[in-house]
């Protein structure tokens, strides 16, 4: 029986219903054994949402999971812990009166959250580098992100 490996974008464009990815990874399923890498596993974790729970561990049971060796595990989290110090923050001018009722995601249009999530994915590529997006996080969060980083700032 073949084996297919399966990155962590697959992964996660399946678990967002993009219905190509979803239509690809069930011809596979039926050609071979479906696996992903405890990097991709970690990754999906690091990534979800509590409300993502039960999709993810629904989609996570039905792969395998190959092992990978403990130096690269721990250097994988490890580059997943630095990243999320790069935080993005959504902010909207104070005194414009189109923004003035603005106050957390549900206040700005679904389309322009779509654009900017898009922009964040893909802005590196010209540099050949990879990013993510993990998806958007309150005003509370992002005024906690913020503080977060002022201290660090402080403290450097």
């Amino acid at each position: 029986m073949t084996a297919y490996l399966l990155d962590t974008g697959l992964v996660l464009r399946h678990l967002r219903g993009h219905q190509r990815t979803v239509q690809l990874l069930r011809g596979l399923g039926k050609m071979g054994r479906l696996s992903i890498a405890s990097v991709t596993r970690l990754e999906v974790h690091a990534g979800m949402l509590p409300e993502e729970r039960y999709p993810t561990q629904k989609l996570l049971a039905r792969l395998a999971t190959i092992g990978l060796d403990r130096e690269i595990s721990d250097r994988a989290g490890d580059m997943i812990a630095a990243s999320r110090s790069a935080n993005k923050v959504l902010a909207v001018p104070d005194g414009d009166p189109l923004w003035r009722e603005a106050k957390d995601l549900d206040d700005v249009p679904e389309h322009l959250l779509r654009e900017l999530e898009h922009f964040f994915a893909v802005y590196k590529e010209l540099e050949k580098k990879k990013t993510a997006t993990l998806g958007w996080r309150s005003a509370t969060e992002a005024m906690e992100t913020i503080e977060r980083a002022q201290a660090a700032a402080r403290a450097k």
